[in-house]
């Protein structure tokens, strides 16, 4: 007897699919309402948004006003010049609110259905880092009503110092919650040998720092990243010259808009390039390694780029720092600059000058050597301008944190907060940046945005 084998498979495909058809029957019927998803598996796409927030348009602009980068072509020519529209913010508000918020308190929700505090724990953290960042950069947001669209199509703004408060209370939940958990639940940031609560702690440092409560900012961070291989860092292991993985900032300044932002005579390649009449070295202290990882200076040309070549501290696969022990402890020595303990302010400086030692240095002990206080007295090698001990030691600290923050957005935050106490040059006119504008999709969609606008040279109220 002879099998028809074609008849046979059309058969078998008939039936199969008739079985797959049954399975997936009512699944999804309404397309605007898709198949609910495993919070453990959102975590993943909460944690891509929170490293768009903080490693794409909002650092390179905030970089470029901070002299940490320059634009050179385009509209990054403008944008370096504080040229900037309202809907130049539409896309990254979006990330902030859409990608970001909106899915950290639906994962929250979802973690306390299943008893999952830790994973409530870790939303809750990166819900603070976007919120804090937010409102470092705009001053006024929506918090308590945002990320409800159906209870609160229009929501009110809440007030800066407010928001601050509020994200303290939420970073003491999320400690709780966390515990001692080190899981990241997803590839998309890494944690070193470090903790969601050390981070957390740091966050809260962070924003009291920013609000001026230093004695509370010194008493977070002593429990917050405890060393150098505990930085909270953005993920960007690839295999390949394939994008979809790669760090940011090589992505935008190599892969996709070559040329657009730069380094030229950017401030901060003045202050670490040995030679530069700027140059921030003294018998101390060798920037020549940091100099190195930092930029690159093209040959023939002496101009500089950020450096995304091999090695860089933005090539493709370079982790991307979101929250570091660098900013921990520099956080602790301006604290207790603030609260004249010198003492302690010194000691942290050292131990972040240990590890800039250990990450740079060539091996004679002679790159970031432990400074004592008398290099801060008047005619020591840490302060040749005759200032008191004290104001030398505070403006090292300062230079330090502005130089250890490179490329991230808290660089500009502190430039602010300090009321630029490193002395950034003005690009142009006679004002310093001193926050964004409020994006026009929000102007036209929201009529609780606060009016009349401010702009960009207007201090948020915490910087009043």
């Amino acid at each position: 007897m002879k099998i028809n084998f074609k008849l046979l498979s059309l058969l078998a495909l008939a039936i199969f699919m008739s079985a797959c058809s049954s399975l997936v029957e009512d699944l999804n019927e309404d397309p605007n309402n898709p198949a609910d998803a495993d919070p453990e598996l959102m975590i993943t796409g909460l944690q891509l948004g929170n490293v768009m927030v903080h490693e794409g348009e909002l650092t390179r602009l905030a970089g470029m006003w901070s002299g940490y980068f320059a634009g050179s072509d385009r509209q990054y020519i403008g944008y370096g010049e504080y040229t900037v529209t309202a809907g130049d913010f539409d896309n990254i508000w979006g990330t902030v609110y859409s990608e970001t918020v909106a899915q950290a308190r639906i994962i929250q929700q979802k973690a306390d259905d299943l008893n999952n505090p830790e994973l409530k724990g870790i939303a809750q953290i990166i819900e603070a880092h976007a919120i804090g960042t937010a409102t470092a950069l705009w001053g006024d947001i929506p918090f308590s009503e945002a990320a409800d669209v159906a209870t609160f199509p229009e929501p009110n703004y809440d007030a800066q110092a407010q928001v601050y408060a509020t994200l303290q209370t939420l970073l003491d939940d999320a400690i709780t919650n966390v515990g001692s958990s080190t899981n990241t639940q997803s590839e998309a940031t890494t944690l070193g040998g470090g903790s969601w609560s050390e981070v957390a702690y740091t966050l809260k440092a962070r924003y009291y720092m920013h609000v001026g409560d230093y004695a509370a900012a010194a008493a977070a961070a002593a429990n917050g990243i405890s060393a150098d291989a505990n930085n909270w860092m953005a993920d960007h292991t690839v295999s390949g010259n394939t994008d979809g993985r790669f760090n940011l900032v090589y992505s935008f300044c190599y892969w996709n808009r070559y040329g657009y932002m730069t380094a030229d005579n950017a401030y901060l390649t003045q202050m670490l390039e040995p030679g530069a009449a700027s140059y921030r070295g003294d018998d101390k202290t060798n920037e020549t390694e940091r100099f190195s990882y930092y930029y690159s200076v093209l040959t023939g040309l002496g101009s500089h780029d950020p450096n995304w070549w091999v090695g860089g501290m933005f090539f493709r696969d370079e982790p991307f720092p979101l929250l570091t022990y660098a900013e921990n402890q520099l956080i602790i020595a301006e604290a207790a600059m603030r609260q004249s303990d010198e003492n302690t302010a010194l000691d942290a400086l050292n131990a972040h000058r240990a590890a800039l030692e250990a990450r740079f240095g060539t091996g004679n002990d002679s790159t970031y050597m432990a400074y004592e206080l008398t290099d801060f007295d008047a005619g020591g090698i840490a302060n040749t301008s005759g200032a008191s001990r004290a104001d030398a030691l505070m403006a090292e600290i300062h230079e330090e944190k502005y130089v250890s923050m490179y490329g991230q957005i808290e660089g500009f935050t502190d430039v602010r907060r300090t009321d630029n106490a490193v002395n950034v040059p003005i690009v142009i006119g006679t004002v310093f940046p001193q926050r964004f504008v409020y994006p026009q999709s929000e102007v036209n969609s929201n009529s609780n945005t606060p009016s009349p606008l401010p702009d960009i040279f207007t201090p948020t109220p915490i910087n009043q």
